[in-house]
Order: structure tokens, then C-alpha cells, then sequence
């Protein structure tokens, strides 16, 4: 299972995992995550996709993710996120050359599953699980630094994407991709070392500690734990906020009477401050207390969106896109560190990939449910107010994590 046996990891070692993470996710995420929406106006004009069509592909890679999700978590816990990252990465690989002789639907419609299928398997859920094994202390800023790669390798992966489309040549974009791909898996064999932990197979009880290890708690009893279920509804419930604003902010800024390059660079600051958000929220969670700074994280968006009521004032979206996306961020950084602090490290695969199907079904459902929206009543008020009472809600769900571990 393991390739590393280090009950006391240096700190050689912990920077190379950090290091490894940190490019894995801006390659991998980067290209899973930021390429497509780019290239959706392209696959309109060239290839005929409708954008319903594309938008029911995106769905079919939320419920994919979604099923996906659990397995990949425990195949995590019993091969080590290694592993898993290099059979993800070559998923992805393969999904990106399906696109790059892309002509046909289909071939979208099975990309994207693949797609969905490596995403889970190599980016920021293997990620965690590989930096949470190899820190005892300083845990916040070891996740805020390698998940850093989820901002950077969005904004390089999306401008990369679009300087191939300035001179018509996507096509060759995909094959760039797939040789980043390439050398991503040389990163990972290099960086991604699993760590044997004490305890971290100990049959079936329901709390499994070992002497100078942290108690952590068994899939089944997190379960029956009150903070994964608030947990896991209030991080789906963020994620459906977030999908409509990463979907739908230029179109409703557009709308309400901005010009476009204004709303695409309050588009712009709204994913730099996420970026930032990373690094600096997962830095203070050593220093301050966790819980306030989740309810912040989960909270602060609800009273940011209140600002896009009154978009007519051009100052007020990039208010938005300022707080929204710097609290964002925020908790990308917090979500896995919470795991750790309230269900230990033993399983963290299996539970991080369970309560990862929450956050996948909020963002394949928030975009769906903002254009039926928009549909039916002409306008972003009433999807703006929904936003504001889910984003509320998650921050009082939020509010209320506990750590479960007896005697923590």
C-alpha cells in the first residue's frame, strides 16, 4: 500500500509532497477544470454544439463525479493517492486526445465523463490525502500551498487555451495538453510519496488511535457524526453558489447594462481573489481558530452577493468579485484541513470522497437551475435571492463542525 514508511517525515520530504501537489493540481485541474469553458463558443460555431447540448454534457460530468466520488476516496485509503493520481492522469490523457479529433457529440459526452472520472482521481482529493499523510503540524499552510494550484493552474491553463484559439488552432491545444500531461506523470512518481501512518489500518472500530497519532475516526462512525452531514449539505450548498457565479457572472453583469470587458475583468478579479484567498485564509487556519474561519468562508459570500442587486453601481460587482472570491478561496484551503480536525487521517480518502459527492451534485445543479431561472422570470433577481439564503445557510451549517475524535 505504501511506498514510504516515515513516522517522523522530514522536511525534505514534506516539501517535495507539497511541491508535487502544488504542479499537479495546476496541470491537471487546470486543464480539466478551465479549458472547456473556453472553448464552448468555438464548438458552437465550428462543430454545431448547442450550448443546451454542452450544458447536458456538463451535467452527465457532475453525476459522473458524483458516483465516482466515494470509490475513488477508499481506492485512495487501500492503494495510496500515487496511484490513483497516475491512473487518473492517464484517464486524462486519454480524454484529451478524444477532444483533440473531437467532431461528433458523442465524443464531447464521453470526454467529459472521462474527464469527470480523472478530475476526481487527480487533483485536489488525492492531493489533500497526500499532504495531510505527511504533516502532523503546520497543516494549513501545507494545504494552502500545494492547493494554490488549483487558482494558479486555472488562470494559466484558461489564457494558455486562449492564445492557441487567437490563431484558430484549438486542435493543437490538446495536444499540448496531453504532453503536459505527460510529464505530469513523471511530477507525480517523483513527489507523490505515500506515508505508512500507525493506525491507519486497524480492522473495524469505531475509533482507531495509536500512541503519538492522532485518534481518527472509521468511515462508518463519521457517518453517523452530525458535522459530516453538516459538512457535506453545507459545502454542496457552497458549491452550487459558486457554479452559478463561475457560469453565470458576465452574462448577468452583460445584462444588467455593463460593458464586456468590464464585466469580464470583474470576471478576472473575482478567480485572482480566489487564488489569493487560497494561500492567505489556509495560512491564518494555524494561527486562529477553524471553526470561525469556515463560517467565515462559507458566510461572507452570502452578504457579498447582496451587492449584485445593485450591479448598476460598477464598484459594487467588483465589491463582489472581491469579498466572494477571497472567501471562496478561503475554503478551498479550510475544507480538507476541517477533515483532518474533526475525523483524524486514517481514512481521509474514503471520507473526503464521500463528502466530495455533495459538493459535485451543487455544482453540476447550480448553473442548471440559475438558467431555468432566468428563464422563467426574465431576469437574475429571483436566482440572486436564492443565492444569498443557500450561501446563508451554509455558513450556519458550517458554524456548527465539531471535532468528532474522543479526546481530541
Amino acid at each position: 500500500m505504501t511506498d514510504t514508511a516515515s513516522p517522523s517525515p522530514t522536511r525534505a520530504e514534506q516539501i517535495r509532497v507539497v511541491a508535487a501537489g502544488f504542479i499537479s493540481l495546476c496541470i491537471t485541474s487546470g486543464i480539466g477544470y478551465y479549458v472547456f469553458p473556453v472553448y464552448m463558443g468555438v464548438f458552437e460555431s465550428e462543430l454545431g454544439w448547442t450550448l443546451t447540448e454542452m450544458s447536458t454534457a456538463l451535467l452527465v460530468w457532475g453525476i459522473v463525479g458524483t458516483l465516482v466520488s466515494p470509490l475513488c476516496g477508499r481506492l485512495i485509503d487501500r492503494l495510496g493517492p500515487r496511484r490513483v493520481m497516475i491512473a487518473g492522469t492517464l484517464i486524462q490523457i486519454v480524454s484529451v486526445m478524444v477532444m483533440w479529433r473531437a467532431t461528433h457529440l458523442w465524443q464531447l459526452y464521453a470526454a467529459l465523463i472521462l474527464t469527470s472520472v480523472a478530475n476526481v482521481a487527480n487533483t485536489y482529493v488525492p492531493v489533500s490525502a497526500a499532504v495531510s499523510n505527511w504533516f502532523d503540524k503546520d497543516r494549513g499552510k501545507a494545504f494552502a500551498i500545494a492547493l494554490f494550484g488549483l487558482g494558479v493552474g486555472g488562470m494559466a491553463m484558461s489564457a494558455i487555451a486562449n492564445a492557441f484559439l487567437e490563431y484558430g488552432q484549438w486542435r493543437d491545444a490538446y495536444l499540448f495538453f496531453a504532453a503536459l500531461l505527460v510529464i505530469e506523470l513523471g511530477v507525480i512518481v517523483w513527489g507523490i510519496r505515500d506515508r505508512a501512518r500507525a493506525g491507519a489500518e486497524i480492522g473495524k472500530a469505531d475509533v482507531e488511535a495509536s500512541e503519538g497519532v492522532e485518534s481518527s475516526l472509521s468511515v462508518a462512525a463519521a457517518f453517523g457524526t452530525r458535522t459530516f452531514w453538516t459538512l457535506g449539505f453545507g459545502d454542496g450548498l457552497a458549491g452550487l453558489v459558486f457554479a452559478v457565479f463561475n457560469v453565470h457572472l458576465v452574462y448577468f453583469a452583460v445584462e444588467a447594462g455593463m460593458d464586456q470587458t468590464l464585466a469580464a475583468t470583474a470576471f478576472g478579479v473575482f478567480q485572482l481573489l480566489q487564488v489569493l484567498g487560497i494561500i492567505v485564509v489556509g495560512a491564518l487556519a494555524d494561527r486562529f481558530s477553524l471553526r470561525a474561519l469556515m463560517t467565515l468562508s462559507y458566510g461572507m459570500p452570502a452578504i457579498a452577493t447582496l451587492a449584485l442587486f445593485r450591479v448598476d453601481f460598477a464598484a459594487l460587482l467588483f465589491v463582489f468579485a472581491i469579498v466572494a472570491g477571497f472567501f471562496g478561496g478561503g475554503r478551498t484551503a479550510l475544507y480538507p484541513l476541517t477533515l483532518t480536525h474533526s475525523f483524524g487521517t486514517a481514512h481521509f480518502g474514503a471520507i473526503y470522497g464521500a463528502l466530495n459527492t455533495f459538493f459535485m451534485v451543487g455544482s453540476a445543479v447550480g448553473p442548471l437551475v440559475a438558467g431555468y431561472l432566468h428563464d422563467r422570470q426574465g431576469d437574475y433577481r429571483l436566482t440572486l435571492g436564492l443565492c444569498v439564503g443557500l450561501a446563508g445557510l451554509s455558513g450556519i451549517l458550517i458554524a456548527t463542525m465539531r471535532n468528532e475524535r474522543p479526546g481530541a
